[in-house]
């Protein structure tokens, strides 16, 4: 019993090993030494693309044409990756500096506090008085205490990640 194989595509999919590898030249895959999976660029992703495409020179296929579609399937993926609680990324950002009363953070800016453009997703958020250490972290939940809502409180507690946005109950401290 055996498994299907896109006779395209140069990596077996259930071992990853490399069976064509002059095919996978074509298409300008690149492999690290360790194991047979790919170092994916955009340039490669869509070069593979276009050839399987039966356009390997691009001329209809070209970058311009597939990057929305790539866009889509990276969203997509986070997507999957979030659901999964599949984690992305592991960096720290600087801290913010959140004035009272404001109930959100997002990419838009409110004042002058914003998310940084390379933000994927909170992990873990810490709070504190400012001036005052230790910082305390903030319990993450699905979503906002509704009998809170309107009401401010001397510390941000809870916080939710929905529509792009840092949500919490505004604070009434700094």
């Amino acid at each position: 019993m055996g498994a299907l194989r896109n006779s395209n595509y140069p990596v077996c999919g259930a071992c990853h090993a490399v069976v064509d590898k002059d095919r996978a030249k074509e298409l300008n895959l690149t492999f690290g030494a360790v194991m047979a999976y790919p170092i994916l660029t955009t340039g490669s992703i869509m070069d593979a693309s276009a050839s399987l495409l039966n356009d390997t020179a691009k001329s209809r296929f070209t970058y311009t044409i597939q990057l929305p579609y790539l866009n889509m399937a990276l969203q997509e993926l986070q997507e999957m990756f979030e659901l999964n609680e599949i984690p992305t990324t592991a960096t720290t950002s600087a801290a913010l500096t959140v004035v009272a009363g404001l109930d959100h953070i997002g990419f838009v800016a409110q004042g002058s506090l914003v998310l940084p453009d390379d933000f994927i997703e909170p992990q873990q958020l810490w709070e504190r008085t400012t001036g005052i250490n230790p910082y305390i972290p903030m319990h993450k939940v699905d979503v906002l205490p509704r009998y809170m809502e309107g009401t401010t409180i001397p510390q941000l507690m809870f916080y939710t990640w929905e529509s792009q946005e840092i949500r919490f109950l505004g604070c009434k401290c700094k």
